[in-house]
């Protein structure tokens, strides 16, 4: 029980990080495309992350959100746009982004072997999605 909790909690994480980027980055995208791209991006992790939270309750574990951390990476993600604006800076963010999860989420689910196959497969629907959109990416750099 304990690497499922552990699993579901990174797949939050991620997931929680892809919604206040793209709710953040929103505002900055000029290219329909891309905006219309980011957005079903994040609303397909809001999904999985309202999966996430139910079974963390199920396990009798709250949200772990942490409201600080929420807010430093708003003020990050806006300070990369403003520093160099565009589409191509956009992508650059989003990859990185897409990237470090690809890698965190990754570790986190060969450290936490016993894992339940529910989260295992949570995990590799977050992990396919981004390894999708790093791909639907790259044409925008």
């Amino acid at each position: 029980m304990e690497d499922t909790m552990k699993l579901l909690q990174a797949c939050h994480t991620r997931c929680r990080r892809t919604a206040i980027r793209a709710a953040t980055m929103k505002g900055a995208i000029k290219q329909e495309k891309l905006r219309d791209m980011v957005l079903a991006f994040s609303s397909r992790h809001v999904g999985i992350d309202d999966e996430c939270r139910q079974m963390l309750r199920g396990l009798g574990k709250g949200d772990p959100a942490c409201p600080v951390a929420d807010a430093l990476l708003k003020a990050y993600t806006l300070c990369r746009l403003t520093l160099r604006p565009g589409p191509a800076r956009i992508a650059e963010c989003l990859l990185h982004h897409c990237n470090t999860t690809v890698k965190t989420l990754s570790q986190t689910k060969n450290r936490y072997k016993e894992a339940s196959e529910h989260s295992v497969r949570l995990a590799d629907e977050l992990l396919a999605l981004q390894k999708d959109f790093i791909g639907k990416l790259l044409a925008f750099l």
